[in-house]
């Protein structure tokens, strides 16, 4: 899916060779404006000037930084180019705005979250726990082993249910 151009792909004998450009056609509607417009420059035109524009980049490049290092530390201590060479040198303060914008924002978030999971749902859950275990305790004495108690509150609690029922038939 590699979009190579067309006009470069019929140079080498490949056809149809901008694959991502008929996958993408069909979410947006360029179909009918491709070929509409008066171009300034050609195709190649603007190859060439690109790859020229390459190939000066890393001429200017070797110059600074290989034949003459110390030319590139003038050039960044004039008051006009230092602006520009701070930016480039702190990558356009982007990852500072990126940090100020999304980054803290979100941790700010994630801890208010993590405060309420642990105080409200934690806590919850945690009340619950805490209350089936005094229930257990509390029940825990009536599980004292002796038949004759199990049998004299099990004959209570069917006379309390039988006189429910009679009563509420009533």
């Amino acid at each position: 899916y590699i979009g190579v151009p067309e006009f470069m792909g019929e140079v080498v004998g490949i056809h149809d060779s901008n694959l991502f450009e008929k996958f993408i056609s069909t979410s947006i509607l360029l179909d009918g404006t491709r070929h509409i417009g008066h171009h300034l420059f050609g195709h190649w035109t603007l190859v060439i000037f690109s790859i020229a524009a390459a190939l000066l980049g890393i001429l200017i490049a070797l110059y600074l930084y290989l034949i003459k290092p110390s030319s590139a530390d003038k050039i960044a201590e004039n008051e006009v180019i230092k602006p520009l060479y701070e930016g480039s040198l702190n990558k356009w303060y982007v990852d500072e705005l990126y940090d100020y914008i999304i980054v803290q924002p979100f941790s700010y978030i994630a801890e208010q979250a993590s405060k309420f999971d642990q105080k409200f749902i934690d806590g919850a859950v945690n009340g619950v726990a805490y209350i089936v275990k005094e229930t257990a305790l509390t029940l825990q004495a009536a599980q004292s082993g002796a038949l004759r108690s199990y049998a004299s509150l099990m004959a209570i609690g069917a006379a309390i249910i039988l006189i429910f029922v009679l009563l509420w038939q009533f």
